[in-house]
């Protein structure tokens, strides 16, 4: 990974795709995008004055914490 894309990465997390167990099971999940980590849950989390939030949804987009479980429950509130 180049620097560029190291900086990138750091500011607005790393693209993953769900796995289909959770897609097949709730369609809808399958409609959005998904990032771990980056800038979106540690702002949340200030706001509420932690260091990050589980999870935020900006757009169509759900950012995850580093350490966040794949959870349907919290992926469905979202």
């Amino acid at each position: 990974m180049g620097y560029l894309a190291a900086i990138v990465q750091s500011l607005a997390g790393k693209r993953f795709d769900l796995p289909t167990q959770l897609t097949s099971r709730w369609p809808e999940l399958g409609t959005l995008r998904y990032r771990r980590g980056g800038l979106p849950p540690r702002i949340g989390g200030w706001f509420l004055g932690q260091t990050t939030v589980v999870a935020i949804t900006l757009g169509k987009t759900i950012f995850l914490a580093p350490g966040a479980q794949l959870d349907p429950e919290l992926l469905l509130h979202e």
